[in-house]
């Protein structure tokens, strides 16, 4: 079996930060962390890969004209993620929904969301 390899991340040396005094300070500012690697390509056919993503809450402050769509739009990126990592499985973990009884407009739109996302043409591999 292959042996999970995370994603690295690396600091910049300080020269490369541009931190200091009058440019925005600090030695850990926005551009402090760069260079997470891509992601890796298929797997080897004995190796299964898990996406997990918890507590979405589809649905949060659905009614609120700025935050509306930012749950939506978390788990699209979630979706976009697993597939772009070539994920054999993704695992929605805790609440999908932040309501336990979500609005017609949020069953809606999470059903499109995953219709579009989750049936694809990859081929299945797990036997049973």
């Amino acid at each position: 079996l292959a042996q999970y390899d995370p994603p690295r991340v690396r600091e910049k040396p300080a020269a490369e930060q541009g931190g200091g005094a009058g440019k925005g300070g600090g030695s850990r500012g926005a551009g402090g962390v760069s260079g997470v690697r891509a992601p890796p390509g298929p797997p080897a056919d004995d190796v299964l890969r898990i996406f997990v993503s918890t507590d979405n809450h589809l649905g949060h402050k659905e009614s609120h004209e700025v935050r509306g769509n930012d749950s939506f739009m978390a788990v699209e990126e979630v979706l976009k993620k697993s597939v772009e990592y070539h994920s054999d499985f993704l695992l929605l973990g805790g609440d999908l929904f932040d309501d336990n009884k979500p609005s017609r407009q949020t069953m809606v739109r999470t059903i499109k969301m995953f219709k579009k996302a989750v049936l694809g043409d990859r081929e299945v591999k797990v036997e049973a």
